[in-house]
């Protein structure tokens, strides 16, 4: 038994110095891989360390840098402008005070001239719209063929329409109040050509003939002193034999009348004849005028044929009597500062534009409406009072009272009228509702 005991003892031995041997070699190994860790996290670290310090030496160096660049600009913008700051005056903050001021006064210009192109091309399209128009009217001849001065500007003047109205189609288009006719010289055409002219009158198609209310020849005589002081004029409505020959005579007198007049417009009535030309077409041959007594036997020696003073037809329609003008309270004009609702005035050039067509006038005095209407008194109409009141009510949301604010809008206008020529017609159309005159909240 003894022997058992002796035996197991040394077998029991060895088996555990084994095992502490094993065990003391693994402590070993894993504290020296532990130390080389160690040693390596000091690497890592020491290397951050040195990394943060450069990266702190940058951020000075570029602080300096930056500072010195400050005070650099300010001092060239201080020398620049030759200006003496004075004591205790923050230099950066002024300039850029003044930077921003400069910057929002250039926006604005900008975009008032935006806002102001927009109108223009919107007055474009409404004329052409009004005049029933497919293009810009553009004459590639000179535009001023007409005594305007013998004619009156006064048919120029803007026209006020009487407050508003329903609205009717009639009232959107431009009504034609005189219309002028240039003539053609067809002397050459005429049979009886001594101390007469002869011209021809296109008026087919320019107005009804139940919208004529009278129509005038204006022809220019000029001057000559061996001219007898009382001279007779004959004017004749010229026809043709056949409608095959070219060659034209006088059929019927017109009008025959006595002047004194030397030199200057004469104005004959030829309303009856036109109205027949305008009934029927095919019956114009043109006019003739005869001054019987006159030295001179050329017509262009006694009639003028000159672009400024060549004869022509003036028709006077039915529909030509203005509109009185209303007595109403001055508009809100905008101003420096104002923000609300307001008429705003554009000049609105028809040269620079590039509408040659329109004679007169040459520049269109224009007004558009502009500003807010957001505060609760800004209300035309009884719709746009109870709208305000609801967006200033408890119940109103914000967004409501975001998307229920009324615009600014025009609520009264005035009619303009404009000589316009279209080849050799020149029509003095009255145009309503075409220049707002007055701005509201709806």
């Amino acid at each position: 038994m003894w022997i058992f005991g002796i035996f197991s003892l040394f077998c029991v031995l060895p088996c555990s110095s084994f095992f502490l041997s094993e065990l003391l070699w693994t402590d070993s190994s894993e504290t020296e891989k532990r130390g080389n860790e160690t040693t390596d996290e000091l690497k890592t670290l020491k290397q951050q360390n040195a990394t943060f310090n450069g990266s702190i030496d940058l951020i000075k160096n570029a602080d300096n840098f930056t500072e010195e660049s400050n005070i650099s600009r300010e001092q060239s913008s201080t020398s620049a402008a030759l200006t003496v700051t004075p004591p205790g005056t923050n230099t950066t903050e002024s300039i850029t005070e003044n930077t921003i001021e400069h910057h929002d006064t250039a926006d604005k210009e900008e975009e008032q001239k935006a806002e102001e192109r927009m109108h223009i091309e919107y007055i474009k399209r409404q004329l052409m719209a009004k005049l029933r128009l497919s293009s810009a009217p553009v004459s590639k001849s000179d535009a001023s063929v007409l005594p305007l001065a013998e004619l009156g500007r006064g048919f120029l003047q803007t026209q006020h329409d009487q407050g508003q109205k329903k609205y009717k189609p009639h009232h959107f288009y431009a009504k034609a109040l005189q219309i002028y006719v240039i003539g053609n010289d067809e002397t050459e055409n005429c049979s009886y050509r001594k101390s007469a002219g002869c011209y021809y009158f296109d008026v087919n198609g320019k107005v009804p003939a139940s919208d004529v209310q009278k129509a005038e020849l204006w022809i220019y005589k000029l001057f000559y002193h061996r001219d007898p002081v009382v001279q007779t004029f004959v004017v004749s409505e010229l026809g043709r034999t056949n409608r095959a020959e070219r060659k034209v005579r006088p059929r019927n007198i017109i009008n025959r009348f006595e002047t004194k007049i030397k030199h200057g417009w004469l104005k004959i009535d030829v309303t009856e004849t036109v109205v027949r030309w305008l009934q029927k077409p095919a019956r114009n041959d043109g006019i003739s005028i005869l001054c019987k007594g006159c030295q001179r036997k050329n017509h262009k020696t006694i009639f003028s044929s000159k672009y400024d003073s060549m004869p022509f037809l003036a028709i006077t329609t039915r529909k030509s009597h203005r509109s009185r003008r209303s007595k109403r309270s001055a508009p809100v004009a905008c101003s420096l500062g104002y923000e609300g609702c307001c008429l705003a005035p554009l000049e609105i050039n028809f040269d620079e534009i590039g509408w040659t067509g329109i004679i007169a006038p040459k520049k269109l005095n224009y007004a558009y409406c502009k500003g807010s209407c957001n505060d609760e008194i800004d209300a035309h109409s009884n719709h746009s009072k109870m709208v305000q009141e609801y967006r200033y009510s408890n119940v109103a949301t914000d967004k409501e009272r975001r998307e229920m604010t009324p615009c600014c809008a025009p609520i009264s206008f005035s009619a303009q009228s404009m000589l316009i020529r279209i080849d050799s017609t020149v029509i003095h159309q009255n145009i309503p509702n075409l220049i707002p005159t007055a701005c509201g909240c709806l």
